[in-house]
């Protein structure tokens, strides 16, 4: 079962999403496809195997939230906090992450194919096994990150990573 959004009064709100979860209860996933949630407060809820694609987050807070196995192809998360978020094995392929937080985050096995990643923080993110190829990270802040088997290929990283 799926709970679509586009039946929802365009304008959403955290209570919406958190009554559409509630309604949802553990048999489906959220289906939030294209919506403008931009600058909304989603912190420390479940949102693991959400489907979020081409979402509009830019200024979001995220903050611990469970996002793993969500699918955000081409979302917008331009400055969003995702500090402390559950991201594994999350699809973020072409996704616009310039300017977020997302220190602490927990990225392993997530795919940022041609991410746009530049001004991040991923001060002690753990990027283990993720696939970062073409994604770019220009001016991102990796310190402390974890990056042992990700997969860098073509990528852009800042010039402390590249020495």
């Amino acid at each position: 079962m799926t709970i679509d959004s586009s039946s929802v009064n365009n304008a959403m709100t955290r209570d919406d999403i958190e009554k559409m979860l509630h309604d949802l209860g553990e048999s489906a996933q959220l289906n939030l496809v294209g919506r403008d949630l931009n600058g909304i407060d989603l912190s420390n809820l479940v949102l693991s195997e959400a489907n979020l694609s081409y979402t509009h987050l830019a200024n979001a807070d995220l903050s611990n939230c469970d996002l793993s196995k969500a699918n955000l192809r081409g979302a917008s998360l331009i400055r969003a906090n995702l500090c402390g978020a559950n991201l594994q094995e999350a699809d973020l392929t072409e996704a616009e992450l310039m300017g977020a937080n997302l220190q602490e985050a927990d990225l392993t096995r997530a795919l940022l194919t041609a991410a746009e990643m530049r001004d991040a923080n991923l001060t002690e993110a753990n990027l283990a096994r993720a696939e970062l190829v073409e994604a770019d990270l220009t001016n991102a802040t990796l310190e402390g990150a974890y990056l042992k088997g990700a997969d860098t290929a073509g990528a852009e990283l800042p010039v402390e990573v590249t020495k």
